[in-house]
């Protein structure tokens, strides 16, 4: 049941993590922006800290983080990018990836179903096209997959699925003009990396205290 409702939330997502962003909004159900700024996003994911932070030479949008229900997607850029250059997302979910369960695990029935004909649907640009998975890697506790997007044949995309600090968290990044499947892999990984990196200290300080009730 659980997994079946990851696996919704994936779709979900993925539909979400290269679409356009929004300015910050008021907080909608349990994901709630704390603070943007062009070197981190600080998120409330359902009691839990989580920190968008990006890799060296890379910087947020911070007046484009796109708060929706349970997830919350910033965009990140080189921070000499011009237009048309390379378009990067970390998206932020307010519910595990694994939670409890064996990550090597689920990992492996996450990919399985990725690759399947639902999934594969739901990984490209649009959420709803036809794609196909050209290469993929588990490195640890991450998922990656490369994909090819009927959409836009012409133009690699990757994603990473992974948990910070016990929330669901995906990297998209859309290949740059002339880059190639290795290439864009580095990428992804170098912001799964900074990602991962800025959050030890939050995991260590576990969930955020519960607020305290207004006084009537």
């Amino acid at each position: 049941m659980r997994r079946a409702r990851t696996r919704r939330s994936l779709i979900a997502l993925a539909a979400l993590g290269l679409g356009g962003c929004v300015a910050p909004q008021a907080p909608v159900g349990p994901m709630r922006l704390v603070s943007a700024h062009e070197h981190r996003v600080e998120l409330s994911a359902d009691g839990r800290a989580v920190i968008v932070a990006p890799p060296p030479g890379d910087c947020l949008a911070s007046d484009k983080v796109h708060v929706v229900g349970g997830a919350a997607v910033t965009l990140m850029t080189a921070c000499d990018a011009s237009p048309g250059d390379a378009v990067q997302t970390v998206t932020i979910a307010a519910e595990p990836l694994f939670g409890a369960r064996d990550a090597a695990l689920e990992l492996a029935a996450l990919e399985a179903h990725l690759r399947g004909p639902q999934g594969r649907r739901g990984l490209g640009l649009s959420g709803d096209a036809p794609t196909r998975v050209v290469a993929s890697r588990r490195d640890g506790a991450t998922l990656y997959l490369v994909i090819e997007d009927a959409a836009a044949p012409e133009a690699l995309l990757c994603r990473a699925f992974t948990e910070v600090n016990g929330r669901l968290a995906m990297v998209s990044a859309s290949a740059a003009a002339g880059e190639g499947e290795r290439a864009l892999l580095r990428r992804a990984e170098a912001m799964v990396g900074a990602l991962k990196a800025v959050n030890a200290v939050a995991e260590r300080f576990g969930p955020e205290p519960a607020p305290r009730p207004q006084r009537a």
